[in-house]
């Protein structure tokens, strides 16, 4: 019954927040293995997303969904920026320049954070 009562979760690390501000890069100590895990608030999520920084981890994630993390991540920050067009428009030149090998992916991840 423990097989299928199973439960998995992935996660990436994109930077960690401290009393000294938000920090785009892996923290000095990893996580406790049975650490709880709590979604940001939006005081949060938009000191962490002052800048774009986060946006290479996920971009260079591998064996994750990272278009649609992209999409998720970049919507959440945008609205916790109170829906700023000039932070998304900030975001989108970011991501043209980290994604700018692959025309077609960038569009749709674009066109899917737009809906």
């Amino acid at each position: 019954i423990f097989e299928l009562l199973k439960t998995e979760f992935r996660a990436i690390i994109v930077g960690y927040l401290d009393s000294t501000g938000a920090h785009p890069f892996l923290p000095p100590q990893p996580p406790r293995i049975h650490s709880f895990v709590h979604a940001c608030d939006a005081d949060e999520v938009r000191m962490f997303t002052v800048t774009s920084d986060y946006l290479r981890a996920i971009v260079n994630a591998s064996r994750l969904p990272t278009d649609d993390l992209l999409i998720a991540s970049v919507r959440s920050a945008w609205l916790a920026h109170n829906r700023d067009m000039a932070y998304l428009v900030a975001i989108g030149k970011e991501l043209s320049r980290l994604i700018r090998d692959d025309y077609g992916r960038l569009s749709s991840i674009i066109r899917r954070i737009a809906q």
